[in-house]
């Protein structure tokens, strides 16, 4: 039987990351048995069965960490040379037929490998937040670094796209990646429709997001300020407890994420997403999509969800130019009065998304098939 490689930067949690490890995991199945490499383990990661840990990382990532004064952003640059020797003593001894490498980790890694096995990079979203618009919000932040090690990323990117058999985004309809669209296949998350619960409407709005994360927390901020007290909003999230802020009010609950995560999200009427750095938030707009929810959301959220929302939908509900209260009320009392239609519009925008999926995924096995033969 076949043996693929796949090299990852971490063992796969709840969430975004852990969606996107299993998109790809599904498509590999397909051809051949998985051999899982990574870096680190991650608290509450789900354990892959026979998984192996290689060797860490140099010490450009806690160079990386001290120079920005942001600990939660963690870029693996540079992989260790007794990671790359174990690796090549591993194709050397298994020759697999193929190396799926994954993020910036895996991609590094794989770019060090010399080998004729087909190797397929998957970029998910390593360049989707620009390190600039960051340093203007973070004043930590320590510019000339981060525009350095960007255009190091880039250059990264450039080279693997031109070396890889297959280049591959997953879950990356950022308009900052428009540029590589060209030389590259973007595959979305496997869609996940949840049960279909009948819930109480108790919140007006719900906002999700992993809050340990700058650009959620402002996120989180500008619906706090937004809803003020006239509305109830739902907060959902990892970290939510350090993100709490004083003076809330009643009508705000915060709640970490939950078993039954659709249930509660299914309990507000509208996904609200008023955020102006893209991090990913098309993945929690889709879950509140998948419930039929309407949403509001910002521009650059909306970029990353275009490929499947309708013109109409777009106009009529989802398009949050400007964060001020007043345009609020206009949306929320707008879908309020046409909750049907609202609701029937975002299911069939979802809809859209399965097919874009399936879509993506037979050019893609497509692709990998191609290799393999």
């Amino acid at each position: 039987m076949r043996e693929i490689f796949f090299i990852s930067e971490c063992m796969p949690r709840f969430g975004g990351y852990k969606k996107r490890v299993d998109t790809a995991m599904e498509l590999l199945k397909k051809f051949g048995r998985i051999r899982y490499y990574y870096f680190k383990d991650v608290k509450d990661a789900i354990k892959i069965r026979g998984a192996i840990k290689l060797p860490e990382t140099n010490i450009a990532e806690k160079v990386y960490n001290i120079l920005t004064g942001w600990g939660s952003l963690r870029l693996h640059v540079a992989p260790s040379i007794d990671a790359i020797s174990f690796m090549k003593d591993e194709i050397r001894k298994r020759k697999p037929s193929l190396i799926y490498a994954h993020n910036m980790s895996g991609i590094m890694l794989a770019s060090e490998l010399t080998t004729d096995i087909p190797i397929v990079y998957d970029f998910t979203d390593a360049i989707s937040v620009k390190f600039e618009q960051l340093g203007k919000v973070h004043p930590s932040f320590v510019t000339a670094t981060l525009s350095k090690l960007e255009s190091f990323l880039i250059r990264t990117i450039e080279f693997s796209l031109k070396e890889a058999d297959l280049a591959l985004f997953i879950s990356s309809r950022d308009k900052e990646q428009s540029h590589y669209r060209g030389r590259a296949i973007i595959l979305p998350n496997k869609p996940e429709i949840p049960k279909k619960v009948r819930v109480r409407k108790e919140f007006d709005f719900v906002t999700i997001g992993n809050y340990k994360y700058l650009p959620n927390e402002i996120m989180l901020e500008k619906a706090l300020e937004m809803v003020k007290d006239e509305y109830k909003l739902l907060v959902i999230g990892k970290g939510v407890e350090e993100a709490v802020k004083e003076g809330c009010g009643k009508n705000v609950v915060f709640k970490n994420y939950v078993t039954d995560y659709y249930r509660e999200v299914g309990k507000a009427r509208v996904g609200l997403f008023p955020l102006k750095i893209a991090m990913g938030m098309q993945n929690k707009a889709l879950d509140c999509l998948s419930l039929s929810m309407p949403l509001i959301i910002s521009p650059v959220v909306k970029e990353g969800l275009k490929d499947f929302l309708t013109k109409d939908f777009l106009e009529a509900y989802s398009i949050l130019e400007r964060y001020d209260k007043e345009e609020l009320d206009y949306l929320y009392n707008g879908i309020k009065a046409n909750y049907r239609v609202a609701s029937k519009k975002a299911g069939e925008a979802y809809k859209k998304y399965v097919e874009f999926y399936k879509e993506q995924k037979r050019k893609v096995e497509k692709e990998v098939g191609r290799l393999l033969d």
